[in-house]
């Protein structure tokens, strides 16, 4: 029996690893586990929710959603997944990843399965897409409920472009929105696991100290609108994750799919960047909603 239970430890944690390399806003990892035999049930940690950048709490349930992505597809890779439950309640978990006792590794996983670890929010313009990973990404199914809608040419791409510029200078002009991201960028010497360490956004080790402080005091939004909006003008690719309503349980399926198609990327040898900025901000989310002439409601 206590074999048994060391191997399965070692499986749980091997899972727990690979889930809470999920991307989130401001890399907060707002997520909590109580970890049983054969069973690891997920809460949301309302500590890390953020008012300014997320007020809905869209952001954190889609984060929610690209851990359970990682953790299913560890578990299959493994062999121990059985089923993800999710729970429409607002006290106790949000989820629960239930294992089986025996292991039997699922074939085709080993791809996404290094992915999880290759993954990162890339920064800066984008390089030719392979065709085979458009054609791989084209293929992906999304969560039920979500739909995705691709982006391609250069006026498109420029008009997402603009409407992430909006979002970025809406935000960063706001005194509320810089001190509480501030307070979760990193120097590049920090060893805290969470937050935005400099060296992810490309600072050199001085400048990853200093941008927290002057961004307190001073609007950056017009400098970093016009820098996101050039890597994304100048991007082959872009994506749309839309749903008919917005909902906790939407949300997740939105951040498993977003995941998806972020993995089968990096899986192909390409990458990805995650933007949230179009969608939080009212204005640029009703452009979006235009430039797709959709009703459908945009979440990422």
């Amino acid at each position: 029996m206590k074999d048994k239970m060391t191997q399965a430890s070692g499986e749980i944690l091997e899972i727990l690893e690979r889930g809470a390399r999920a991307p989130s806003t401001h890399n907060t990892q707002p997520w909590s586990f109580t970890i049983s035999a054969h069973q690891i049930d997920v809460f949301v940690d309302d500590s890390r929710r953020l008012k300014e950048a997320d007020p809905s709490g869209r952001d954190l349930y889609m984060s929610i959603g690209c851990l359970l992505e990682n953790m299913e597809i560890a578990a299959r890779h493994i062999g121990v997944f059985k089923k993800i439950e999710l729970y429409d309640k607002t006290d106790g978990p949000i989820a629960s990843v239930l294992l089986n006792e025996q292991a039997k590794p699922e074939q085709g996983q080993k791809g996404l399965w290094r992915a999880i670890v290759a993954r990162y929010n890339a920064r800066g313009g984008m390089g030719p897409l392979q065709e085979e990973v458009r054609a791989a990404l084209m293929a992906v199914t999304p969560e039920s409920g979500i739909t995705v809608r691709f982006i391609e040419g250069s006026e498109q791409m420029k008009k997402l472009g603009e409407l992430t510029r909006e979002g970025i200078e809406h935000f960063q002009a706001k005194p509320e929105f810089r001190r509480e991201l501030a307070h979760w960028m990193r120097g590049n010497l920090s060893r805290k696991h969470d937050g935005l360490h400099g060296y992810s956004l490309h600072m050199p080790l001085f400048i990853s100290y200093l941008v927290p402080l002057l961004m307190r005091f001073i609007d950056l939004g017009k400098k970093l609108g016009a820098l996101n909006e050039s890597d994304i003008t100048h991007s082959p690719l872009g994506a749309v994750i839309l749903a008919d309503e917005d909902t906790p349980g939407t949300w997740v399926a939105a951040g498993r799919t977003v995941e998806r198609l972020a993995l089968t990327s990096f899986r192909g040898g390409g990458a990805a960047s995650f933007y949230a900025a179009p969608v939080e901000y009212d204005k640029s989310r009703a452009g979006l909603s235009k430039l797709l002439a959709t009703t459908l409601l945009p979440q990422f």
